[in-house]
């Protein structure tokens, strides 16, 4: 088997399908020991419930049953984030437009830009779950939205465009199994003055958590001089972080 027949294979699970083959090919390289598949049976089913779990710490866990398509209700209620997020887009659309951006980059986005994005202004979102990407720019498209979704790993992709306000919503801890090296760099890389970023209160489990603010990310933020306010919502917590 070769790695293409391989990522096939990884993505046969519904909750990953959607993902983009780089993305995935990028974590299995990681976990093939000399770059090689695993000949027998046992190592590579071992090999594979390995992988799937790194992937759905990045996006699986977020789908919460197979969607349909056909009504934006439906495409929201099936995405976990968005969902939890319906009770409170008016507090997260009131606080980007304390900002009155001409153009937001999103990143992570998720659904969000079906909720988010208006006529008159240029929202660019990405995400490493291609059919989501493909809904997004269905709906742009359809509703006369300037800007364009596209597929990106953002741990190394390096392409943003210039933008008035980026929201990193509910992505920063998911970037680094240990350490912080690619949530810095990607805060310090993004070209925007402004920078929304959020965390869940709760586990997935829906308990609160006893410390939800994140620390080190306070620390991150003083050692580079960004100045952030910190606002909180029943289940998420913002930073509005400013990039002098």
């Amino acid at each position: 088997m070769d790695v293409s027949a391989f990522v096939a294979e990884i993505k046969r699970k519904p909750e990953l399908s959607g993902l983009s083959d780089t993305f995935v090919h990028t974590v299995a390289e990681k976990h093939l020991r000399g770059g090689r598949i695993p000949a027998s049976d046992r190592e590579r089913k071992l090999l594979l419930k390995e992988i799937r779990a790194e992937l759905r710490l990045h996006t699986g866990r977020f789908h919460k049953k197979k969607r349909s398509n056909s009504t934006l209700p439906e495409l929201v209620d099936a995405h976990v984030s968005t969902h939890e997020r319906m009770a409170h887009y008016d507090f997260l659309q009131g606080l980007i437009e304390e900002y009155a951006p001409n153009s937001i980059l999103d990143i992570g986005c998720g659904l969000n830009p079906l909720l988010l994005a208006k006529k008159g202004q240029t929202y660019y979102a990405c995400d490493i779950h291609e059919k989501e990407i493909k809904i997004i720019n269905e709906f742009f498209k359809k509703e006369q939205i300037g800007g364009n979704a596209f597929v990106a790993d953002v741990r190394t992709y390096r392409q943003f465009p210039e933008v008035d306000l980026c929201l990193m919503l509910k992505l920063l801890d998911l970037l680094d199994i240990k350490g912080r090296t690619n949530a810095e760099a990607l805060i310090k890389m993004v070209n925007a003055r402004t920078l929304i970023v959020s965390f869940p209160t709760r586990k997935l489990s829906g308990k609160k958590m006893n410390r939800p603010r994140r620390m080190w990310l306070e620390h991150m933020l003083a050692r580079l001089n960004y100045p952030f306010q910190v606002k909180e919502i029943d289940n998420e917590l913002f930073y509005i972080v400013t990039k002098p």
